[in-house]
């Protein structure tokens, strides 16, 4: 009877574990997103070079810039709060010059500015169709200095800029980039070529050199006159820049991907994974990525990770053969099992339990087997008495879990009590939550829905 009462107790402890074990941890396979930490590089450095073209020349056509002059160059600094949004901080250089035609001028611009980008090759879901090109669009504000050889003073201005860069991928580090980028300038008090706005007219010089008619000659002369400014005539707060250029972008950090690149898996392929992950190639009820022992045996009773619990099938529980085998040598199995002195530690040690579902008070069908141990050993020692010791999970409040695990110990006490034992020999007491088990992850909150006995 004993021989059989062991095993039964032990593979129903294994199996309610297991099942419940699985179950839980299932549940953490695939956490919330809300939570998980990004799997991207945030940042990158972006270098560009290229041409610009200062749109209004307001002193006449002649004095226009030159068209796409090679005098651009940019510096940004970009860091991606997600795949979609990000901010850039950067420092611009402009040098404006005339057309060749035009009455020469050379102008330059420094811009500081702040902006926000959004990833448009993920907004509008590039990767359905490439995973080597994407767009950025780039717009903010900026602080610009304008410097000209014929202006007194810098020019200070308020500067709005947005944009369009093309990125097509090299590797996981580099990018290549073309940007198109608008700037307009609020607030100019001089033309791109040097002309104050604020003057109402412009003093002409014209030199008329000395020529010969019928033989005499007459002297050449200078000619001053003030002719209106046509700078008057166009607002200050329109100053439009545009600067083209090819650039490099460099992406840092230890992750593989950056956020520009990056894909998060579909809901289809996570199934599919999570689908994998849950084949049990060996029947054993363990699913594949817990199983520690993937070829067990044809009905071979396991543990929660998938390994044999009684290898050698003499029906008892290699746990409990070890334990025997390791603290009590000389008797073996059948000599442990009629020793009440041996039975008594074992029960003491906390091996023999009644295992809980969830938030229940009625114990396991197969783990109640454990309790005709305690059973057997109070019948050979009519004077012992038992402590019934009931536990709760850490899940829930602490007065909850201290009602709920003293209703697991009064359900073992009538359990033990209908199988002809004294009640004033047991005393069941709730423990509340095990401590032992507070951060624990979830798969291990079963073996804290218990029963334990100590022998008094």
């Amino acid at each position: 009877m004993k021989k059989f009462f062991l095993p039964v107790a032990f593979f129903a402890l294994a199996i309610s574990a297991q099942a419940q074990e699985a179950q839980e941890e299932i549940v953490e396979v695939v956490p919330s997103s809300k939570y998980k930490a990004a799997n991207y590089n945030k940042w990158s450095v972006e270098v560009n070079g290229g041409g610009n073209n200062a749109i209004y020349n307001w002193n006449n056509k002649s004095s226009d810039a030159k068209f796409l002059g090679l005098w651009h160059a940019d510096l940004g600094v970009r860091y991606m709060f997600n795949t979609k949004f990000g901010l850039k901080a950067d420092a611009g250089y402009d040098r404006i010059t005339n057309r060749d035609d035009s009455p020469e001028f050379e102008t330059t611009q420094w811009r500081f500015g702040l902006q926000g980008v959004i990833n448009l090759g993920r907004v509008l879901s590039f990767e359905d169709w490439t995973k080597s090109f994407s767009l950025l669009f780039h717009g903010g504000p900026a602080y610009s200095i304008f410097q000209n050889d014929n202006i007194p003073e810098d020019d200070e201005m308020f500067s709005v800029m947005a944009g369009l860069t093309a990125q097509f991928k090299l590797s996981e580090k580099f990018a290549l980039t073309l940007d198109a980028t608008g700037i307009n300038n609020f607030g100019m008090k001089y033309t791109w070529n040097g002309l104050s706005r604020n003057a109402e007219y412009l003093t002409v010089t014209t030199v008329i050199p000395s020529q010969v008619v019928n033989g005499e000659t007459i002297p050449g002369q200078t000619v001053t006159s003030q002719v209106a400014n046509p700078a008057t005539n166009y607002t200050r707060h329109l100053n439009p820049l545009l600067n083209v250029s090819l650039g490099l972008t460099y992406y840092f950090g230890n992750k593989q991907q950056h956020a520009d690149w990056y894909l998060e898996e579909d809901l289809s392929q996570r199934i599919d994974n999570i689908e994998e992950m849950l084949k049990d190639d060996d029947n054993d009820g363990v699913p594949n990525y817990l199983d520690q022992e993937p070829n067990s045996a044809p009905d071979a009773v396991v543990d929660t990770k998938g390994r044999t619990i009684d290898a050698n099938g003499n029906g008892v529980p290699d746990v409990i053969e070890q334990y025997i085998k390791d603290n009590y040598p000389a008797a073996g199995n059948a000599g442990v099992l009629s020793d009440s002195n041996i039975l008594k530690q074992l029960i003491d040690s906390g091996i023999i339990n009644v295992y809980f579902d969830y938030d229940k008070s009625v114990p396991f069908d197969a783990s109640i087997g454990g309790v005709d141990f305690v059973v057997e050993y109070l019948k050979m020692n009519p004077n012992a008495s038992v402590e019934i010791l009931g536990y709760a999970d850490p899940a829930g409040g602490a007065s909850y879990n201290q009602a709920l695990s003293q209703r697991r110990a009064d359900a073992v006490k009538q359990i033990i009590v209908g199988k002809g034992i004294n009640a004033s020999r047991l005393n069941a007491k709730g423990q509340g939550i095990d401590g032992q088990f507070k951060g624990s992850a979830v798969s291990a909150h079963q073996l804290a829905r218990r029963v334990i006995f100590k022998i008094k």
